[in-house]
Formats: structure tokens, sequence, C-alpha cells
């Protein structure tokens, strides 16, 4: 998978480049996950299922409104305030999130086999030092 392909979300007919290994865009998502927690708190737990999906679709697409720019929200999830179709785009942007962070965790692991390490200590050089021979290999001595 090229670089392009790895930071291109590609939904619902809709392309957006997102790459979490970009400082300023990591910190948005971290911004974005805080702000998801804050009015998670929030969230209506009671009274009619209309009124909970409404408000759940409402936080997933002000999410995606926070990460991929005004207007991502509507056109990740639609303009309806479908449940199933708001979790669906939330779990497939995570699996795109999580194919990023391992591709940089294998660089990471590709740097760290490869760069020569501080620590290596280098091995003396042994002579050659050939056996002794045996007893029934020595030169007989005439005298």
């Amino acid at each position: 998978m090229s670089h392009d392909e790895l930071i291109t979300f590609n939904y619902n007919g809709h392309s957006f480049v997102y790459d979490i290994a970009d400082a300023d865009e990591a910190e948005k998502y971290e911004a974005a996950i805080k702000k998801m927690g804050e009015t998670e708190k929030s969230l209506p737990k009671d009274g009619t299922i209309s009124v909970i999906y409404r408000a759940q679709c409402k936080y997933l697409k002000d999410f995606f409104d926070d990460i991929l720019g005004a207007g991502a929200g509507e056109k990740v999830c639609g303009t309806k305030d479908n449940i199933t179709t708001c979790y669906n785009a939330y779990i497939d942007f995570l699996r795109f999130i999580a194919a990023q962070r391992d591709s940089i965790l294998d660089t990471r692991n590709a740097l760290r086999d490869l760069s020569p390490r501080k620590t290596a200590q280098p091995q003396p050089v042994q002579k050659f030092n050939p056996p002794a021979p045996k007893p029934n290999q020595q030169k007989k001595r005439h005298h």
C-alpha cells in the first residue's frame, strides 16, 4: 500500500486525506477524542430511541467534522441520522487510524533493527593459535 493510499480515508463516495503521523493531525485527533469523552457524558441515556439515535449520530458527525473538516460528518455518515451508518463509519475510521499506527510501528521497528547499536561492543580480534600437536604427531628426533 502506498503512503497516499494509507493516508486517504475513502468513505461513502468521498475522500479525505488524514495522516496521524503528522503532529498537527495527531493533536487534532487527540482533541477530538477528548471532546467525545466530554460530550458522551451529556448524551441522553433514556428517552425515546429516536432522541438517543439523533444525539449519538450528531456526536459522531461532530467527531468527523473536527477531524476531517466542516461538513465531513454528513459526507461520511449521510444526511439522515441512521445509527448503524454512523457506527460503521466510525469503526472504519478507527481501522483506518489503526492501519496508519501499524505502519508507523513497522517503520520504527525497521529503523531499530537497521540502525547501528550504540551499546554493541566490538569483538576482540582472536589470534590464530594452532592447536598443539598431539603426542603421536610430534616429529621424532634422531640423535
